[in-house]
């Protein structure tokens, strides 16, 4: 979504939130996708489900996983080598991240 719009939305009492047509519309939602809601401060983000968060999540974790193992392995590799296992996960995180925008 290119734009920000704001839209009043109303909570159940069962705890859901049926989003309005014309923001399922902005979205490019189908009518019973879920969605994922996070907020930064006062701003609730509505995210689409699926591939691109789960493709997200693991870049992350390789990424932290090769933080871990730099710092484990320093020992025994140089300071180069070390930042060698950080960079490939970085890259993997780059190539997921650009395989997501190309799918959306």
């Amino acid at each position: 979504m290119s734009n920000n719009i704001a839209i009043a939305v109303r909570i159940t009492a069962d705890g859901k939130i049926p989003l309005p047509k014309k923001l399922q519309q902005e979205l490019g939602l189908e009518p019973l996708q879920e969605v994922n809601l996070s907020s930064q401060g006062d701003v609730l983000i509505v995210q689409r489900s699926g591939s691109e968060i789960a493709t997200q999540d693991r870049a992350t974790s390789i990424v932290q996983r090769a933080k871990v193992r730099a710092a484990v392995l320093a020992g025994e590799l140089t300071r180069a080598e070390a930042w060698a296992i950080y960079d490939e996960a970085a890259v993997a995180l780059r190539q997921a991240l650009q395989q997501n925008q190309r799918e959306a």
